[in-house]
């Protein structure tokens, strides 16, 4: 792009000019915001590539004379593309790079990246609570522990726990994951579990976390992105 100022005398457009260049050395920084609801700030390098002048003036010595600088930069940027929806099908919900090697007897590795819920979006209300849970206690008191799994994580009111230890009818959890805050449960709060069907659920926008799985084997096959199987 080019910025451009005008003045009657060459000692006045100097002046303009000797209060630009010395920002340019040969870039400026300038610290934007690129995407808006996104606090992404990226420094942008405005370079200055060029300076001309021109004097102007057609008709005699006392008709008003212009002298006119032009000065061109070049500024990098940066393009996204539009956030997709589920509706699109256009959200990457899941990762899958294969690495082999030819040089020796094969030995491939797969490593697989899926995402995780971090909240309960279902509601499912798998169980309860059958007693008062107080901020800082670990051992709750439930309907049934038989659906839960050492591991898993759970979600009462806000806050989201992992449970560490079960039985029947008790089980213990590690408080406040995924950032949310410890509060007081009361008797009779739903339990939901965040699993599977939570994880099929992430909305655009929301965090999440990561399963990863990597596997080893040694058929020297090919993975087949149109067929979704090994060949």
């Amino acid at each position: 792009f080019r910025l451009s100022f005008a003045a009657k005398l060459q000692d006045d457009a100097l002046q303009i000019l000797e209060q630009i260049l010395p920002f340019f050395q040969p870039s400026y920084n300038v610290t934007l915001n690129m995407i808006d609801g996104h606090d992404e700030k990226r420094d942008i390098p405005f370079t200055l590539s060029d300076i001309s002048f021109k004097d102007e003036y057609e008709d005699d010595f006392n008709t008003r004379r212009a002298i006119v600088y032009d000065l061109d930069f070049t500024a990098k940027t940066y393009f996204y593309n539009e956030i997709p929806t589920d509706e699109t099908g256009g959200i990457i919900k899941k990762v899958q790079i294969d690495y082999s090697s030819a040089i020796r007897a094969p030995r491939e590795v797969r490593y697989v990246v899926t995402p995780t819920a971090t909240k309960d979006y279902n509601q499912d209300q798998t169980l309860s609570l059958a007693a008062t849970l107080e901020v800082g206690k670990t051992l709750m008191t439930v309907t049934s522990g038989a659906s839960l799994v050492v591991g898993q994580y759970i979600q009462i009111n806000s806050e989201v726990m992992r449970v560490e230890e079960k039985d029947n009818v008790s089980i213990i959890v590690a408080r406040g994951q995924y950032r949310t805050a410890e509060m007081k449960h009361s008797n009779g709060d739903v339990i939901n579990l965040i699993n599977a069907a939570d994880h099929a659920l992430i909305e655009v926008g929301d965090d999440f976390g990561f399963n990863s799985d990597v596997d080893f084997f040694q058929d020297s096959k090919f993975f087949s992105p149109s067929q979704g199987t090994d060949q």
